[in-house]
């Protein structure tokens, strides 16, 4: 729209220049009019009191001169007529010089104007490409922080993405610790159990070992008679051998239950 007001303010100088051109024609022909009416009254061969234009008649197309003009006017005609076709005239004369003076004023005007909204289209033109400039300089640094904006935004997610890891191994970690404790709790049970049936294991094998040692003794002394064992120490080994191994039994669970806590531990 900016480029086309020029072009829009034209239009009024236009009007003006053709209202100026059709008074300045209009003033001619009244110049012709009077020139023709004054040539008309000389060729009648007449005499006539000279008539002085007005003051205030604007100059013709032929070179105005200092000298008054001279209209004869014929013996025995009425000049009257003359006269006042001469006033209008130069009433015509002066309107159309004061249409011509507002035309030419309008013109001036309408120039101004033109210039005025061609230095304002000149200036919106400069401003727009400073605007144009402003607009591709704010997309390159919304581009670049869009750019930044999407950097971080990965970062942020491989971040989350590892903590998330991180809290996963811990929770796993902490559900190993758990196991470990709980595990440990029992290997240490277990040793504690261990640790009593070895005992046993021992004592009962001592007193065995400590009967038949007895029996032995018995045996190799000459002295006495050899009675042999007595029914209730033959009782008394069997039985405490039978426990021995049933002690050993249990023994070898609690190793097996270790060796599997061991496993799970690892």
């Amino acid at each position: 729209m900016r480029p086309m007001l020029p072009y829009l303010l034209l239009i009024p100088a236009l009007v003006a220049g053709g209202l100026g051109w059709r008074a300045e024609m209009g003033r001619r022909e009244a110049v012709q009019r009077v020139a023709a009416l004054e040539l008309a009254r000389g060729q009648n061969g007449a005499s006539a009191p000279a008539l002085a234009p007005a003051a205030d008649e604007p100059s013709g197309p032929e070179p105005a001169t200092t000298e008054p003009r001279v209209v004869k006017v014929p013996m025995g005609t009425d000049p009257a007529p003359y006269l006042k076709t001469i006033d209008e005239l130069r009433e015509q004369l002066k309107a159309a010089a004061v249409e011509l003076s507002g035309a030419k004023d309008e013109a001036l005007r309408a120039e101004a104007r033109v210039t005025a909204e061609t230095a304002e289209a000149r200036r919106l033109k400069v401003q727009l490409e400073e605007l144009r400039e402003d607009a591709q300089s704010a997309r390159r640094v919304t581009e670049a922080v869009q750019a930044e904006l999407r950097a971080k935004a990965e970062r942020l997610l491989k971040a989350e993405t590892s903590e998330k890891l991180l809290q996963e191994r811990s929770a796993q970690a902490e559900a190993a610790a758990a196991k470990v404790v709980v595990a440990t709790k029992e290997l240490e049970d277990l040793n504690r159990r261990r640790e009593a049936f070895l005992t046993t294991i021992l004592r009962r094998f001592r007193e065995v070992n400590d009967l038949y040692r007895n029996f032995t003794l018995a045996a190799q002394t000459r002295d006495t008679p050899a009675t042999g064992l007595q029914a209730g120490d033959l009782s008394r080994i069997q039985t405490t051998i039978q426990q021995a191994e049933d002690d050993l039994r249990q023994l070898q669970t609690l190793n097996a239950r270790v060796a599997q806590l061991a496993r799970a531990t690892k």
